[in-house]
Parts: C-alpha cells; structure tokens; sequence
C-alpha cells in the first residue's frame, strides 16, 4: 500500500507537471544518489563462487521466479480476484455498479505486478553486479513487455510466455543480422502485431473463433445464393 501511495503521488505530480511518471521517476533516480547512485548507478557486492556456479544459481533463479509468477497468475485468473479484474477490463463502470472495489482491485493488482518485477530486476541486478537508472527507466523495455503480452495473447495465462518466447529469438535474430537497422525492423515488427493479430498468435489456434468463423462464412454464402 505504500507503493501504491507513492504511485499515485508520482503521477499527481507529474500531471501538474504536464510529464509523463516515468520521466518523473527517471529524473528522481538520476538525482537520487544517496539510494540510487545517481547517473553513475550503483555496483553490487560479486557472489562468491566461479562465474559457472554463479551462471547456474541465477539460471534457477529466474526460472523459479518464472514458475512462480505462472503459478500465481493462474491461481489470481481462478478466484474471485481474477473475475473481478476481467469485469473491470470489459467494463469499469459496469463492475463498480455490481459492487466491485475497482480501487482495491487495481491497487492489488498494481501491487503484485510490482512485487514480480522488483523480484526480477533484483535478481538481475545481483548478476551483472551493478545497476543504474537507465537499465530501469528504458523506453524501449517499457514497450518491449506489452508487446510480447499482445504477441502472445493477452488476458490468457500462457500468452505472455508464449509471446516472450517468440519475441526474444526474434530480436535477437533481427540484432544480429540487421545491426544498423534493428531498432527500425523492431518498430515494424511492433506495428505489424498491433495491426494484425492485436489479439495474439494464440488466438489463432482457438477452434471455437475459427468455428465461428466458418458459421459466419457459411451464413454469408447461403445468404448470398438465396434469391
């Protein structure tokens, strides 16, 4: 809850600044030195052990982080908690009406995704050993993630993952063979799955949209043969 107070007085101010909260956090992590080190960034204690044993630990980390994650995503997408979210994504009005606490069910859920983030980014500050305001307040990580959720398919469980799966090889592919263009191939990459599949690949192996497709087909064509 004291994130979320934060939160929401970041982004008081920053609409009286007439900026963007992230831009408001950026400039208060880069002037912040006493906690953040400023725009020199901070370097974090090595683990001990050889860079092998090092590489595993974080490998299963992660992974762990991963599982857990999934594990409570799909748990939150069969309670309550979870009706009530995708009541206020179809309709916000409608779900305050039935008597949902739209405020106490986007706090929570501002809250878990924080505590899922700050796990990763903890563990992946403890690797490369160091972390400054940059890697934290990227304009292209901040876009990169919504991406891979739409890719996959968002408001499912496995879209995400799905998407991350498909998206991570797919820059690295695009970095390795385009490295002057990459981040304009990318930017097209992002408009083409906006454009084209804005409900994501996993849609596309749905039988019950593609049988409703092929209804509304049928309709069509004996609509069309009918005298």
């Amino acid at each position: 809850m004291i994130g979320t107070a934060c939160g929401e007085s970041i982004r008081s101010i920053a609409r009286r600044l007439g900026r963007n909260p992230s831009t408001v956090m950026r400039e208060i992590a880069n002037n912040w030195e006493a906690v953040t080190g400023g725009a020199i960034g901070l370097n974090l204690p090595i683990l001990p052990g050889t860079p092998r044993e090092a590489g595993i630990f974080f490998y299963l980390m992660m992974w762990g982080l991963v599982a857990a994650a999934f594990l409570l995503t799909a748990l939150i997408a069969r309670s309550k908690f979870g009706f009530s979210l995708r009541c206020i994504r179809q309709n916000e009005s409608a779900a305050r009406m039935v008597g949902i606490n739209v405020y106490a069910a986007k706090c929570a859920a501002f809250i878990i995704s924080g505590l899922i983030i700050s796990a990763a980014g903890a563990i992946y500050a403890a690797m490369v050993a160091f972390i400054e305001p940059k890697d934290v307040f990227n304009v292209l990580l901040s876009i990169e993630v919504p991406v891979m959720v739409m890719l996959g398919g968002a408001g499912t469980v496995v879209g995400p993952l799905a998407g991350a799966a498909l998206y991570v090889p797919l820059k690295q592919l695009v970095w390795v063979n385009f490295i002057n263009f990459h981040s304009a191939i990318l930017g097209i990459i992002i408009i083409a799955v906006i454009y084209f599949i804005p409900r994501g690949v996993l849609r596309l192996f749905d039988a019950r949209q593609w049988a409703g497709l092929l209804s509304r087909l049928h309709v069509r064509r004996a609509e069309q043969k009918a005298p």
